[in-house]
């Protein structure tokens, strides 16, 4: 991975940043460019500090870093370590460079679900009522943060159709709209997000996500 000849890493930095939510996509995506990586794969993950430190492997890590007392790290596989001690932590999913602020937050979230149950995370695996009740104000950063790029018509209409699903009639009835333009939507959505709206999971968390929102609104 490069460095920088002198003064702060500058993936170091962009890590920092990503965790404090200070980067948006494109700045992201700028970022790693300019630092000479590929736009994709990327991982964000966050593991406890222990005695004997986690060694990350050199070739596949781009940046590491101390957050609340703990590792953060970012790399271009899931797991970026040497030998198989035990560990603690949680990772993003495989992001583009593009949605590593996204990244960040799901690791941040997958890291406070492997505290309280014990076990490592990974974000497919963690949802947003999945033993974080105690975290509020990560759930409300989190869902504002994954929802970012939709307008208040996208996010209405993701409301409906995760409602409604698999009825795309009723959701658009719902939004008094035409099917194609609720479809023309859905596209956008998830172009957007660059999810697949056909997959149950990911519709559970955008759902979810939304109410999250909407309940931290009132």
């Amino acid at each position: 991975m490069r460095k920088a000849a002198g003064g702060k890493d500058p993936l170091r930095a962009l890590l920092e940043d990503l965790l404090a939510g200070r980067v948006t996509s494109a700045g992201a995506a700028t970022r790693i460019s300019l630092a000479g990586l590929p736009q994709a794969p990327w991982y964000i993950g966050l593991l406890e500090a222990t005695e004997r430190p986690a060694r990350l492997r050199p070739e596949v890590t781009a940046a590491r870093t101390s957050y609340r007392g703990d590792v953060a790290w970012l790399a271009t596989v899931d797991e970026p370590f040497e030998g198989h001690a035990e560990l603690l932590g949680g990772v993003s999913a495989r992001v583009a460079s593009r949605d590593l602020p996204r990244a960040a937050v799901q690791a941040t979230l997958a890291f406070a679900a492997a505290r309280r149950t014990g076990v490592t995370q990974s974000w497919g695996g963690v949802g947003f009522d999945d033993g974080l009740a105690e975290h509020p104000s990560l759930l409300e950063a989190a869902a504002e943060r994954l929802l970012a790029p939709l307008d208040p018509s996208l996010r209405a209409t993701l409301e409906a159709f995760a409602r409604r699903w698999p009825r795309r009639g009723a959701a658009a009835e719902d939004l008094a709209i035409h099917r194609n333009t609720f479809a023309r939507r859905l596209s956008t959505i998830e172009r957007e997000l660059h999810v697949d709206l056909s997959d149950p999971d990911v519709l559970v968390q955008l759902h979810l996500a939304t109410q999250r929102r909407n309940r931290d609104k009132q």
